[in-house]
């Protein structure tokens, strides 16, 4: 969280966030934080793949985007 609030515009940091949601089990969280990635970054394939692969396993986190 301190290294989104420090740079609100780096992609890295909003992925590196999503994966920690997602291991914490806070599938809404990382959607939008992965979706946040994309919004920065729309070429972010790790973003990308992570997004899609959650939104397979987790149907219900895409309405958190």
């Amino acid at each position: 969280e301190r290294a989104v609030s420090l740079n609100p515009q780096d992609p890295a940091a909003y992925e590196l966030l999503g994966r920690v949601r997602g291991v914490q089990g806070r599938f809404g969280e990382a959607a939008h934080l992965f979706q946040r990635t994309l919004e920065l970054d729309p070429g972010h394939a790790d973003a990308r793949l992570l997004l899609d692969w959650l939104f397979a396993r987790h149907p219900a986190s895409s309405a958190a985007v």
